[in-house]
């Protein structure tokens, strides 16, 4: 990784921001697509509790578990990736050629505008978020309380690098696949399963959550969401904040190394 030349990588930063406006329409179609998930998961848990002979159900009440299922789809759009399509056409089609030639480092090339169209967007989805607890505690008296609303505001960003991290690592295959959009398509919807955007991993059987528990998808969006319903604070947000450096860092050393053995296999074809 080369030294950052800050002047150059505030335009990348200024090119995602841009990017986001251009495509608002798109981004706004892709939020709107949420609110089916959204009325599913609402109707299935409200059969699951008005049958239920309990008021709490895997370890939530009605309230927490409506609030997560909504609060969590929310979320996913904030931390959700979706450059690695653009890299894997960049290494088929040669793009990354100019990265080979110009002292530049596709690495902070590819975070500082991730960064770009990341903060138009959760701009956006932060008034999103406070509308909706908003709602929540009217309607559904959902409790909440400002110390957990700002774990949740640190703890995002670790979220966000972490899932960068991930995706970025994951691009890196790339070089070996020439058509890698099916194995993309098939590992964000397994994460999103692991990670608990559909629904909170509680759900799954103890030796399931155990193994889910030594893996970095949780800490994406189920724990970020429970901080938030208030079934994660003190400790416990400490303790997560530091696994997700730990995984972050581990992500990017493993990204430095897969795309430095794929540099070498690179061939710089058109471009």
């Amino acid at each position: 990784m080369l030294p950052l030349p800050w002047n150059t990588y505030s335009k990348c930063f200024q090119m995602g921001a841009q990017s986001a406006m251009e495509y608002r329409v798109d981004f706004f179609i892709q939020l709107l697509s949420g609110a089916l998930p959204m009325v599913i998961q609402c109707y299935l848990w409200t059969a699951i509790f008005r049958n239920s002979s309990t008021a709490v159900v895997f370890d939530y009440t009605y309230s927490q578990m409506i609030a997560y299922s909504i609060l969590a789809i929310l979320t996913s759009r904030v931390v959700a990736a979706g450059f690695e399509s653009e890299i894997s056409l960049d290494v088929k089609e040669g793009g990354l050629s100019k990265f080979v030639v110009q002292p530049f480092s596709h690495f902070y090339y590819r975070m500082f505008k991730f960064l770009g169209e990341k903060s138009i967007r959760i701009a956006v989805l932060v008034v999103i978020n406070a509308i909706v607890i908003v709602l929540l505690r009217i309607t559904l008296d959902f409790e909440w309380k400002p110390s957990a609303l700002i774990g949740y505001v640190m703890v995002i960003p670790l979220s966000l690098f972490l899932n960068f991290a991930i995706y970025y690592c994951l691009s890196a295959i790339s070089f070996w696949v020439i058509e890698s959009w099916g194995i993309f398509a098939t590992f964000t919807l397994l994460a999103g399963i692991a990670s608990g955007s559909l629904f909170p991993i509680d759900v799954f059987s103890e030796p399931v959550q155990r193994v889910l528990d030594w893996l970095p998808f949780p800490y994406i969006i189920y724990f970020p969401v429970n901080i938030l319903s208030g079934k994660v604070s003190g400790f416990g947000i400490l303790s997560g904040m530091t696994i997700q450096l730990i995984w972050t860092a581990a992500f990017l050393g493993l990204s430095r190394l897969l795309w430095q053995a794929g540099m070498r296999r690179f061939e710089a074809v058109g471009g």
